[in-house]
């Protein structure tokens, strides 16, 4: 069904939070009369409109998928608490969720799916919502429940069917066997690295100590005893405070790593230190399935350049072994990377098999809702608008 969406800039999965899509199921599963609402659409009032999806508004209003997940959460709380970034959160995902909704509701429309009087009737009676305890349809249970609350239970599920029947079939994805292959064998796939790494410890130790620590913030112990910067601390510091003090010092000692790298990288490596990095795969889609430089690389500094430089990170996967780049600045230091062996992780492919197997039906949803988020059939006022609501509100 994702085909049919015009893409903008793609979005990393990451950005999908699963639990949301988790929620979202749960709460719009037929259950008991305390998940009943009301779809009221008033299409006259855009006062409460945060956005359009494929032309139709994302209302907040008594009834929706936004109202109902805003008051499912931690929302009074984090409004009596001021908690300002809760409020963003939980109203964000509470619209995303109302995005998502629309959009497999209107999936369900395009293929015909469709809940007639005797199907609903049916869903409302196994769901037990006029049960006796004893059966599972009352009569005098029935006819003893307000006329109001009867159409609001009937109009819910006839409203809810169609989204429920697109999510179940998306939960019930199968994964063939190529797919598999292909994804076991990415993810045991990897590649080695090394880097040189030239920061703000290349200033002197000798000037580090000579430096006036007095307006440096002091740190204390379990015990509230005062504790030392080290010297590394003390570097930071000055780099952060007086960078031009620094600079130099860097600037001399990348010139004559990058010297001794081309020609003799260990050398190199042993006179400045060297990071490793292994088992790093060229995890392109940042898959969570594959263990890329943003697992492997500890001190993030490779991980950092490479997810911000395409070039770079078609070098790192495609040269071959030995291969050493020029000095990369990432983030006020260098590194200089050298590029290692090719490796296969075995011990990835019952892991990967395992956990694609599993997790392949959520992993559908998060694909389609990531597509539905980034597509050019949203028109995307949120920000706008809740900063219209609560700034306003808060003056």
């Amino acid at each position: 069904m994702s085909d049919n969406l015009e893409k903008k800039e793609p979005w990393n999965a990451k950005r999908i939070i699963t639990t949301v899509i988790i929620v979202l199921l749960a709460l719009l599963m037929i259950g008991g009369s305390y998940y009943i609402v009301i779809m009221i659409r008033q299409s006259n009032d855009d006062s409460n409109v945060f956005g359009y999806y494929d032309g139709e508004p994302i209302k907040y209003e008594s009834g929706t998928v936004f109202a109902v997940n805003v008051g499912q959460s931690d929302y009074a709380t984090a409004l009596s608490n001021n908690d300002f970034n809760s409020l963003w959160s939980i109203w964000y995902s509470a619209y995303q969720n109302e995005i998502i909704y629309q959009a497999m509701t209107k999936a369900a429309e395009e293929a015909g799916i469709v809940a007639v009087p005797e199907l609903v009737n049916r869903l409302i009676i196994s769901s037990g919502v006029y049960s006796d305890g004893e059966n599972s349809f009352s009569e005098e249970v029935y006819k003893s429940t307000q006329v109001s609350q009867r159409n609001s239970q009937y109009n819910y599920v006839e409203k809810i069917y169609p989204y429920q029947v697109v999510m179940r079939d998306m939960y019930s994805t199968k994964v063939s066997s190529n797919e598999l292959n292909t994804v076991v064998s990415l993810a045991s796939q990897a590649r080695n690295f090394d880097y040189i790494l030239i920061d703000f410890n290349v200033y002197p130790d000798d000037l580090a100590s000579e430096y006036d620590t007095s307006a440096m913030e002091k740190s204390t112990d379990e015990n509230g005893n005062t504790v030392e910067p080290t010297l590394s601390e003390i570097k930071a510091y000055i780099f952060q405070n007086s960078p031009e003090l620094v600079t130099p010092y860097i600037d001399e000692a990348v010139a004559s790593a990058a010297a001794l790298a081309a020609t003799d990288f260990n050398s190199a490596a042993q006179q400045y230190g060297v990071v490793v990095v292994e088992n790093a795969s060229n995890n392109i889609g940042s898959s969570s399935y594959m263990m890329g430089l943003d697992y492997a690389d500890e001190s993030g500094y490779l991980n950092t350049a490479a997810s911000s430089d395409e070039a770079l990170s078609r070098t790192l996967f495609t040269e071959k072994e030995g291969y050493v780049t020029d000095p990369i600045s990432v983030n006020g230091a260098y590194i200089i990377v050298r590029v290692g062996e090719d490796t296969v992780d075995d011990s990835l492919s019952y892991y990967v098999s395992a956990l694609y197997n599993a997790y392949a039906g959520q992993g559908t949803i998060v694909d389609y809702a990531s597509a539905v988020l980034s597509s050019d059939k949203l028109e995307d006022h949120f920000t706008e608008k809740f900063l219209s609501i609560f700034l306003s509100s808060s003056l």
